[in-house]
């Protein structure tokens, strides 16, 4: 049985918007956002990457690109120029 909400969207849905990636030192097969969007049928355009979640928020507020984030980084520190939308859960490189 499914858990995903019927109003949530798919990852795949994303395919054609640019992406804020994670460290640039992060070998892309070990990284869940190119391997999440591989599960889901594309490769992610990454116009900018940064390990840094404040970072990151700044670049999506900006208009920059869009990008995955835990729910804890949210909790921790949000920008409030961005807005965030659930996912169902995709693969997490573990």
């Amino acid at each position: 049985m499914s858990r995903r909400c019927p109003a949530w969207p798919d990852l795949a849905d994303y395919a054609e918007y640019r992406w804020i990636g994670g460290c640039a030192a992060v070998p892309p097969a070990t990284s869940s956002l190119p391997g999440s969007c591989e599960l889901a049928g594309f490769s992610p355009k990454i116009a900018f990457t940064t390990d840094d979640f404040v970072a990151v928020q700044a670049l999506v507020a900006a208009g920059l690109g869009i990008t995955t984030l835990p729910g804890l980084a949210l909790l921790a520190a949000r920008h409030p120029g961005i807005q965030a939308t659930p996912l169902p859960r995709v693969h997490t490189g573990r």
